[in-house]
């Protein structure tokens, strides 16, 4: 780093400000002159070394996006007799609205997991006076399955659309979070 190549010690002399004895105070002096200049440079080094941590922090971070941990989430409304379902759907960070979806409809959207892995969103849904909730993206459970994680929406759960087409359905979770 350029930090290394950059000596500002090198050209610098130790000069005598003392008036009488003026060899001890050399002596002195270029003693205390070695020992900060040596404390100086660890602190350099050290500091060129946490430079370079963060350096590698800040280049490493946003790579987490080009190595799979884009994704997007899709409910599709399936519930049975043609039924018209309203979905609301937050993070701790985020509130995606309220969405009114008709029998057939799709609403999606896209997420980074952020760094911890801890990228949790979670619905509601309400039909004909009923109120359901699930966790329809958790980065624990989600992470490694989908890119694409589609959802359809029934009476009796949510139901996960597997990259081989088949399906693994849920209760709707117990209590209501919203």
């Amino acid at each position: 780093m350029l930090i290394n190549n950059f000596n500002f010690f090198s050209s610098y002399k130790p000069i005598s400000i003392c008036l009488s004895f003026n060899n001890y105070c050399n002596l002195h002096i270029t003693k205390v002159f070695h020992l900060l200049k040596k404390s100086i440079e660890g602190a350099m080094s050290l500091m060129s070394q946490k430079l370079f941590l963060l350096l590698c922090v800040l280049v490493l971070l946003p790579m987490h996006n080009v190595l799979g941990f884009h994704h997007r989430v899709n409910i599709e409304n399936l519930l049975e007799d043609n039924l018209n379902v309203i979905i609301h759907c937050k993070s701790k960070d985020d509130d995606l609205g309220v969405h009114h979806l008709q029998n057939g409809d799709i609403y999606g959207w896209e997420l980074n997991d952020n760094f911890f892995g801890t990228t949790l969103f979670y619905c509601s849904f309400q039909w004909n006076g009923e109120l359901h909730w699930y966790d329809m993206y958790k980065s624990s459970r989600d992470s490694n399955v989908c890119g694409v994680c589609n959802w359809y929406i029934g009476k009796s759960g949510p139901c996960f659309l597997l990259p081989d087409r088949s399906t693994h359905c849920f209760p709707w979770n117990k209590k209501l979070l919203m």
